[in-house]
């Protein structure tokens, strides 16, 4: 009966520190955040958001002024695991 507890508890008790140990991917919102500063510091990025690929994945959108700077700049194809979609968008001006 002992070795019978002993290995339920082993069981059940390793199943749980299984999920405690169980690493959460850091949300999409969390990714942008980070990195947004960053991005928006290259020149040409007018915005960096959160949409949708042609599958309905969402993916990081980057912003650009111009097709040209798309070209120019090194813009990441992922980040932390999120794929970046890269619009041209024009320069955005106030009113």
């Amino acid at each position: 009966m002992r070795l019978i507890l002993i290995a339920l508890f082993l069981v059940f008790g390793l199943g749980c520190q299984a999920e405690e140990d169980m690493v959460v991917p850091e949300s999409i919102n969390t990714i942008r955040n980070k990195h947004e500063s960053s991005l928006m510091a290259k020149p040409g990025v007018v915005s960096v958001g959160i949409g949708h690929d042609n599958n309905g994945q969402a993916v990081i959108v980057i912003g650009v002024e111009s097709q040209d700077k798309v070209d120019k700049l090194a813009l990441p194809n992922e980040l932390d695991g999120y794929p970046v979609k890269v619009q041209v968008m024009g320069t955005f001006r106030a009113q």
